[in-house]
């Protein structure tokens, strides 16, 4: 087995063009064993055509996709042996009941995945003997939850994962991506939903337009949170001392009241304050939405006039 943090992805000047359309841009991106690697942007970003790079779905203008040592376009066979891959709009074979579809796919593998199979249907409560043409959009999305875990992938890439599916089988589908990392998995998570990435992820590549803008863990990514401090006090500080904090990004009084928007620690800001009388103090912290809004220069909701 790999070991944990060894890499098992390497993507290395991934870039596609459709025509005189750039749509990912000398991508660079590592995916190590035993992590989540959340990859995060609007709709629109070049997440879908990463992953479909990934698993030979799109063939690279550029650049090189590599898993466990076997180049992708040049031994596809080897390198996707072990991938698991779940696309946001899962279909399978319409004709088929979702039990001779996955008993089909384990044929193919060469694997005997009865039981395996039964186990997760049962866990996403997934009927097997129903025709996957008469399932609905949810239902169907589990049937593709199924085959791509089915088989214990080591990289496992899922795009959008949660379409379709309600809160109770989300809450399943995160616990099986938290077993598969624990077992010593790959796993790449593309989401514009920047909730379930800090549920779920160690590390994050942030994309905009076909770039990765930012790459870091989870953790150095939640330093760089902002904290907006609402506080009242007694005799109002003056602001150029509040200004002078360090971390302190934006800071305004008004009578009692003290508005500070800052990064990093908060106890200078309270030894500062301290002599001043602190009365209440109210708190928000942003979210993975606002580090990548102000790295791509939107504006947040508090922001938005």
């Amino acid at each position: 087995m790999t070991d944990r943090g060894a890499a098992r992805v390497v993507v290395r000047g991934l870039g596609k063009d459709f025509g005189d359309l750039r749509a990912v841009h000398d991508v660079d991106l590592t995916l190590r064993s035993g992590t989540v690697t959340g990859l995060v942007g609007p709709n629109g970003a070049g997440k879908s055509t990463t992953i479909g790079a990934l698993v030979a779905l799109v063939r690279p203008t550029r650049g090189t996709v590599v898993i466990d040592s076997h180049d992708v376009v040049r031994d596809g066979a080897r390198a996707l042996a072990g991938v698991g891959y779940l696309p946001s709009v899962f279909v399978g074979r319409a004709a088929s009941t979702a039990r001779r579809y996955l008993d089909d796919l384990a044929r193919l593998r060469r694997l005997s995945l009865t039981t395996t199979i039964g186990t997760l249907a049962e866990r996403l409560r997934l009927d097997l003997d129903q025709p996957i043409g008469h399932m609905s959009h949810g239902t169907r999305q589990k049937v593709g939850v199924v085959q791509a875990f089915m088989h214990e992938p080591t990289v496992l890439l899922l795009d959008e994962p949660t379409t379709g599916l309600d809160p109770l089988v989300q809450d399943q589908l995160w616990q099986m991506v938290d077993e598969r990392r624990d077992a010593g998995a790959a796993v790449l998570l593309s989401s514009h939903v920047m909730s379930e990435v800090q549920r779920a992820a160690d590390d994050v590549a942030m994309m905009s337009d076909g770039l990765i803008v930012l790459a870091d863990s989870m953790l150095e990514l939640t330093r760089r949170r902002s904290t907006r401090l609402e506080l009242r006090v007694l005799s109002p500080p003056l602001l150029p001392v509040l200004r002078g904090i360090p971390g302190v990004r934006h800071a305004s009084v008004s009578g009692h009241q003290v508005e500070v928007d800052m990064t990093g620690p908060t106890s200078e800001l309270f030894t500062v304050l301290a002599p001043h009388g602190i009365e209440s103090v109210t708190c928000h912290d942003d979210d993975l939405a606002a580090v990548f809004a102000d790295l791509c220069g939107t504006p947040t909701e508090r922001e938005k006039p």
